[in-house]
This record gives C-alpha cells, structure tokens and sequence, in this order.
C-alpha cells in the first residue's frame, strides 16, 4: 500500500538561518513485500529525490563508492565532527535505537557524512566515530565529492556567517536529518536528529 504523503525537509540551523526550507516536494511511502533473500523487506520509493550513486573516502582513508553500501538499510546523517550539539545528539540516537534493536542492527548500516571534509580527515573522522555505535561508517572526501553527495541528498550546509574568515573553530550551517534507505539505496523516510532513540528503534524494527 502507498498512500501519497508530503516530504517536507525539517532544518535545525543556526539562529541566522532558522527557518529556511529548503526541500518540499511529493513522495510516496514505502511499501512493504516480499524479497529476495538477504534483501531489504521495505521498499523505498524509486521515484523520490533522494539519494543515488556518489563516491567519497571512508574513515580509514580508503576509496569507497556508493554501490559498496548496497544490501543493507542505511541510516545516514550529515554533519561535522567540531559540531557542538545537534550532530553529537543525533549519533547520539542513532546509535542507542542500534543498541535497542538487538542482533537485528545487523541490517542497517549507519553512516556520517562530514560536511567539513578540511577539517574531518579519515583520522578525526575515526577518532570522532569511536563514541558511537561501533558499526558506523565516516564518510569524507574532496569538496567536490562531498558537494555532490550533499547535492544528492539535498543537504544544506555552509560555513557560517558568524564565523570569522581566519577563524579555525568556525562553525558549519547544515541540514539535520536522518535518512532511511533501502538495500537498493531508495528513500523510505526520514527522522529529524532530536526522534528520541526507542521511536527510532521502533520505526526501524517495524521495516524488517
């Protein structure tokens, strides 16, 4: 069943740019049925705007392209690792609704994009990654790549207008959404970053 359903991109800014939309558009809901084996139950929408192929470099400095990930549910949030709340918040969740689903975290894989890939190399990235759920995958990369990974999602980020230019501790404006993709890499839904852990892990057990 696939009813039609409104998609509305919920931000969390800073104060500057607070409520800026930045993506509206029409989606149909997941739909669930049978699949081969060691696929995804829950089928995202094949015509949604989000998501599709990009390359970028993982936490251990390695290549990695988009068709690697395929196979699993992925979880993925964008953000960067000097972020003082939002992001440390949403790992946060993400991680505890993993710990919450038992064995069956086993079919998600979560991701962090940085959207500060001159300060996020492999090496913080790891460190960074290392106070969260042990199955979670970094993802950095040259500004190119991750401008069009971000382009891909429909992430908003920028460096912030209340940062000096010479500032080393600037800060990043970006999106904070968690997306929820199927194993052939389709939009299913998404969760703001604050979805406390057990609705998340809730939501997420109901897909298998």
């Amino acid at each position: 069943m696939s009813p039609d359903t409104r998609f509305l991109q919920q931000t969390h800014w800073r104060p500057a740019i607070l409520g800026l939309l930045i993506l509206a558009g029409m989606f149909g809901l997941a739909s669930t049925s049978g699949c081969a084996p060691g696929g995804c139950t829950t089928k995202g929408d094949t015509k949604a705007l989000i998501g599709g192929t990009y390359a970028a470099v993982d936490h251990t400095g390695a290549p990695l392209e988009s068709t690697q990930l395929l196979g699993k549910y992925q979880l993925l949030f964008f953000g960067f690792t000097s972020c003082p709340d939002i992001c440390p918040s949403g790992l946060t969740n993400m991680s505890t609704a993993l710990d919450l689903l038992g064995s069956d975290a086993a079919q998600f894989q979560p991701i962090f994009v940085s959207i500060d890939p001159a300060r996020d190399t492999p090496t913080v990235m790891t460190e960074y990654l290392s106070n969260f759920h042990e199955s979670f995958i970094g993802l950095t990369g040259t500004d190119e790549q991750i401008a069009h990974l971000a382009k891909t999602y429909r992430v908003y980020y920028a460096r912030s207008s209340t940062s000096a230019p010479d500032d080393p501790h600037y800060n990043m404006d970006h999106s904070s959404i968690i997306y929820v993709m199927d194993c052939d890499g389709h939009y299913i839904k998404h969760f703001t970053h604050s979805t406390n852990a057990q609705s998340l892990a809730a939501e997420l057990r109901a897909m298998l």
